[in-house]
């Protein structure tokens, strides 16, 4: 088996709610859009997409929060917290068949999930472990000129979090990484890299000139920051700082990436505790 970071990926590819229903969605049809309106931000759908495959009245409380969090701090925005039962409507048939299937991995077949629904509907996408710090009207649609939006990592191999993305129904960017995330099933029996769906976003940044510049045109805000906690850090289970309480007050970062990690013992005074509190109320 080949063992280059590129190589690992398909070679003909181009490089968990309990809110309600504003409206009823509807798939937006390739000839009433271009693939890149003249102003994206206009074009974005006020849709927040969460998954908890399992559903969400047995979602641990941190699970819990987040989607408060994202429903309470954005009023004006649709919430749709899907479980397995919502997702063969709403999925493509081909991802429906490959994410639904036994075969994948789970975190593979979330990856597919979020590109299929931001692809067809467009919206934002937000883990289940994530948490709305500045609502999104304050921040995002001013961040959109390229039709997609990621916290993008700086001297990694990997360009972009996925961890939340927003994207316009049918984008440039997030249809091509869709098609070459589908493509790449299709050749593969198991994951050559835990990073597959964030190298081949790369491998399109560099091999496809139009998403390339579009790419080089999203606004940057760094994935790795202070309100960022890596799956095996410590640092939810201190006691919250004074600093982290002024960024929290200050808004400066939107999103908190907080992680899951259900061995430790979850003290109240703990950073976790005080996260959960205090992003799933409302501002």
């Amino acid at each position: 088996m080949p063992t280059g970071i590129y190589s690992r990926i398909h070679p003909c590819c181009s490089v968990d709610f309990t809110g309600h229903m504003v409206e009823t969605l509807k798939l937006t049809k390739p000839n009433q859009t271009s693939r890149m309106a003249d102003k994206p931000q206009e074009k974005l759908p006020k849709i927040i997409w969460q998954v908890w495959l399992q559903g969400w009245d047995t979602a641990p409380q941190l699970v819990q929060d987040s989607r408060s969090s994202w429903i309470n701090r954005n009023p004006g925005w649709e919430h749709r917290a899907l479980t397995r039962d919502d997702l063969d409507d709403l999925l493509s048939p081909e991802i429906a068949e490959l994410a639904l299937s036994e075969r994948l991995p789970h975190a593979a077949a979330s990856d597919l999930i979020r590109l299929d629904l931001l692809s067809r509907y467009g919206g934002v996408w937000a883990d289940a472990t994530t948490f709305c710090v500045r609502p999104l009207d304050d921040w995002l649609l001013d961040k959109m000129q390229s039709g997609l939006f990621a916290f993008k990592f700086e001297n990694d191999r990997r360009p972009a979090a996925s961890w939340f993305l927003a994207s316009v129904a049918q984008g440039k960017i997030v249809s091509d990484w869709r098609r070459s995330s589908q493509d790449y099933w299709h050749t593969h029996t198991e994951l050559t890299d835990y990073y597959w769906v964030h190298l081949l976003l790369a491998q399109l940044i560099e091999t496809d000139p139009e998403v390339g510049k579009l790419w080089q045109a999203m606004p940057h805000l760094p994935a790795k920051n202070r309100l960022h906690f890596k799956p095996r850090t410590r640092r939810l289970f201190w006691p919250a700082s004074r600093k982290l309480r002024a960024c929290i007050a200050a808004q400066d970062i939107p999103v908190a990436k907080l992680t899951l990690r259900p061995k430790f013992r979850i003290y109240p005074w703990s950073t976790l505790n005080y996260l959960s509190r205090t992003l799933s109320k409302p501002i």
